[in-house]
């Protein structure tokens, strides 16, 4: 099967660490630290994604000498990020960035 008409599913991790609205940017840090992580998700207290925080964006923040424990994930993180479903085609996500 040709890795674009593949599920996204097949590429993405099944284990997903998320961030919570309010959590302080040294809890984050505390976080992609110990779990080797890139980037999270951002849920609201309903559960919904709300935005997606990255190291990129921890570089930014430090880089602008803020303090980190006073500074919470929705002051920091992208809104609106582009979700899926499970069994999205690769080439749908492509697609719909270009």
């Amino acid at each position: 099967m040709d890795m674009k008409n593949q599920p996204i599913s097949k590429l993405m991790s099944r284990l997903v660490w998320s961030i919570g609205f309010e959590d302080s940017v040294k809890s984050i840090e505390n976080l992609f630290s110990t779990k080797g992580l890139a980037w999270a998700p951002v849920l609201e207290p309903s559960g919904r994604v709300v935005g997606v925080l990255s190291a990129v964006d921890l570089l930014r923040f430090h880089a602008e000498g803020k303090d980190p424990e006073a500074v919470q994930a929705w002051q920091l993180c992208s809104y609106k990020p582009f979700t899926v479903e499970p069994d999205t085609e690769v080439v749908y996500k492509v697609n719909r960035i270009k």
